[in-house]
């Protein structure tokens, strides 16, 4: 490949893109060999070797070509829910010539990570979190690498809540959408509690609160975990009979 692609290839016109945002200094295009499902390109249009050495060009160049990545990724994050921006530098960058890419979504061929969440019930109300989406979710987190699905939970619901629990059953599992092109597989467990400890809640979330079954059909929040609370009611109700 062209020690410079951008321009040999793009602003030669030699390689056709699709243009998001043009302005006479700067080009924003999508990815000619995205790697996310969103995968655009700013670039300067006058020669700048890299971020860190901007060559001919002056700090005047460089805001405007920032000025472009901020108007592109405030689209990209209101169309999609979040956006990255990176640039690379030394061995890292394959083209030298300053650019910035801005992406949304896992990177293809990866697979989604996995969340692992707990029911735990206390005189009948099960516990819920409200996280920055101002969305209840049940407590629990990211499966670490060599970690099995129980240590997880247990893990997170004590670093999360301060309870000390054990996971008794597995319940249910669906991939979940939080954000447009962003995938997390959810495996819920009921739980049991083992010294009963007042709730603590931790600062990953805005608020806590125990809800009554009949409560969680008005509450916002993925189907998916209301599917899991009433399955450990059920659960719970038949082994007390």
């Amino acid at each position: 490949m062209s020690k410079d692609f951008y321009c040999d290839e793009v602003l030669s016109g030699r390689t056709p893109v699709r243009v998001v945002l043009e302005t006479d200094e700067v080009l924003a295009f999508h990815h000619t060999r995205p790697f996310w499902p969103v995968h655009l390109v700013v670039v300067p249009k006058a020669h700048v070797p890299s971020l860190i050495d901007l060559g001919d060009a002056d700090e005047v160049l460089l805001h405007q070509v920032l000025a472009v990545v901020r108007r592109v990724a405030d689209q990209v994050t209101r169309e999609h829910g979040a956006c990255r921006v990176s640039t690379n530098l030394g061995g890292y960058q394959d083209s030298k010539h300053l650019h910035f890419h801005l992406s949304a979504g896992p990177p293809f061929g990866q697979q989604p990570p996995v969340s692992v969440k707990g029911v735990v019930v206390r005189d009948g109300r099960v516990a819920l979190l409200r996280n920055e989406r101002d969305e209840w979710e049940l407590p629990g987190g990211k499966l670490e690498p060599g970690e099995s699905p129980e240590a997880c939970v247990a893990r997170e619901i004590e670093e999360e809540l301060g309870l000390a629990v054990e996971a008794s059953r597995i319940l249910d599992s669906w991939v979940y959408e939080p954000l447009p092109s962003a995938r997390v597989v959810i495996v819920t467990y009921g739980c049991t509690e083992g010294e009963i400890m007042p709730a603590a809640l931790s600062d990953e979330h805005a608020e806590m609160e125990w809800f009554r079954l009949d409560e969680v059909g008005r509450l916002t929040m993925p189907e998916g975990y209301r599917r899991s609370v009433r399955a450990w009611f059920t659960l719970l109700e038949e082994g007390t009979r």
